[in-house]
C-alpha cells in the first residue's frame, strides 16, 4: 500500500509541476486598495490550493478537538462509574456473610446436585448429558 501511495503522489508532483512550467505566463491579480501585482499564474494557482488546504485543515481540527473533548468526558465517566462499582463491591462483601465452605471445599451453591449428569452410579449418560437408568 505505500507503494502505490508513493506512485500516486510522485504522479501528482509531474502533474503538478508540467502544469506550472506549462502556466507560467503573468497575470494581474488586484486586491482592493492594496494594489495590482503581475505574477505568475501557477504562483497564484497553488497560493489558492494552500489556503484551501488551511482552511480544511483548521475545520477537521475543531472536529478533532470536539471528538477529544468528548472522548476526555466519556473517560471521566468510565472513571466515576468504575469507583461506584466498586464502592457498591465493598458494601456488599460488609454486608452479606462470608460464604461457608461445603464438605469437599467448595461453596455451598456450586456443589453438583444428585440428578446431575455423571453423579448416578446405577446409570448411563444419553447423549445430552442425562442419566438413564438401567434396569
Amino acid at each position: 500500500m505505500g507503494a502505490l501511495r508513493l506512485i500516486l503522489g510522485l504522479l501528482l508532483a509531474v502533474a503538478v509541476v508540467s502544469f506550472g512550467v506549462m502556466n507560467m505566463d503573468p497575470v494581474s491579480v488586484t486586491y482592493h486598495r492594496i494594489g495590482t501585482y503581475k505574477v505568475p499564474l501557477f504562483y497564484v494557482l497553488i497560493a489558492f490550493f494552500a489556503s484551501g488546504f488551511v482552511v480544511a485543515w483548521v475545520g477537521g481540527l475543531f472536529d478533532r478537538l470536539r471528538f477529544y473533548a468528548r472522548l476526555m468526558g466519556y473517560r471521566r465517566e468510565v472513571r466515576s462509574l468504575k469507583r461506584d462499582l466498586e464502592e457498591a463491591r465493598q458494601k456488599s462483601d460488609h454486608l452479606l456473610p462470608p460464604p461457608a465452605a461445603g464438605a469437599n471445599g467448595e461453596a455451598p451453591g456450586l456443589s453438583r446436585p444428585s440428578g446431575a449428569a455423571g453423579s448416578s452410579p446405577s446409570g448411563t449418560q444419553n447423549r445430552e448429558g442425562g442419566n438413564v437408568s438401567v434396569n
